[in-house]
């Protein structure tokens, strides 16, 4: 018969207080963990200036509300000088008033005659009654200007007047020598006098050059790869005509002799 032990009851309470304490306090490894996270977001929290690291720095560089202010108020003034239309001097013009003052003040070249010629005379400049632009018939407004190839208190140099409203005025020498069809072609655009008198003068651009005025002339022209045709003998060369050649001779006993 098997011998059945009784526990005490001041036994088991002993024993059963080892086991919890042993419950209580033993460890485990992260690997000993089966639903340890893969990541721990922090909980919703909030830090001071002073402890983000150079925060205050770059806020003591940035803009504070004042400046945007002044900035506001800055523009808010150019706005006010930029109106549709200026009306004073100390206003600022916008793209809009610039295009239709262009529009309505620009300069027309006019013509002595419908083909476009210039005015032959200062002369036929003031005594003319009819004038064209582009060649139609046009009446003259301020900013106008025609040329004139005759004048004779310019030594006959081709001179440019302007019409001030009502006369004209001398306005600048333009050429001492008649127009090229360029020129002609730039007075036709409106062309400014920077630009006539860069063009003024100047060599025609059909003109030609000798050898000896170029002054990067190669002194040598190395030949393209290319082939020679002999026309006595069917288009071929034949090797005894060309200059140069290396020649052959085979003696008696089978010795190849080649003389350069």
């Amino acid at each position: 018969m098997t011998d059945i032990k009784v526990a005490s009851a001041q036994y088991v309470d002993a024993k059963a207080s080892v086991l919890q304490n042993a419950l209580d306090t033993h460890t485990h490894t992260i690997n000993g963990i089966t639903d340890f996270p893969t990541s721990m977001p922090p909980a919703s929290h909030e830090h001071t200036i002073s402890e983000i690291t150079d925060l205050q720095t770059v806020l003591d560089g940035k803009a504070v509300s004042s400046d945007l202010t002044n900035a506001t108020n800055r523009i808010t003034d150019i706005e006010n000088k930029m109106p549709n239309l200026a009306s004073g001097t100390n206003q600022l013009a916008d793209k809009d008033f610039v295009n239709s003052s262009v529009n309505s003040m620009a300069a027309h070249q006019l013509t002595y005659n419908a083909a476009r010629d210039p005015f032959p005379s200062k002369a036929a400049l003031n005594s003319a009654t009819i004038f064209y632009y582009k060649g139609a018939a046009f009446t003259p407004t301020e900013h106008d200007y025609c040329v004139v190839t005759a004048d004779e208190t310019n030594n006959n140099a081709q001179v440019r007047y302007v019409y001030d409203g009502s006369a004209w005025i001398f306005g600048y020498k333009i050429n001492d020598k008649p127009f090229t069809s360029e020129q002609n072609a730039a007075i036709d655009s409106g062309a400014t006098k920077t630009i006539i008198d860069s063009v003024a003068n100047k060599t025609d651009v059909g003109h030609t050059h000798t050898k000896a005025n170029i002054t990067d002339f190669p002194t040598t022209m190395t030949p393209a790869a290319h082939t020679h045709a002999d026309a006595n003998n069917g288009g071929v060369i034949a090797y005894a005509n060309i200059s140069g050649r290396p020649l052959f001779s085979l003696s008696g006993d089978g010795i190849l002799t080649i003389t350069i």
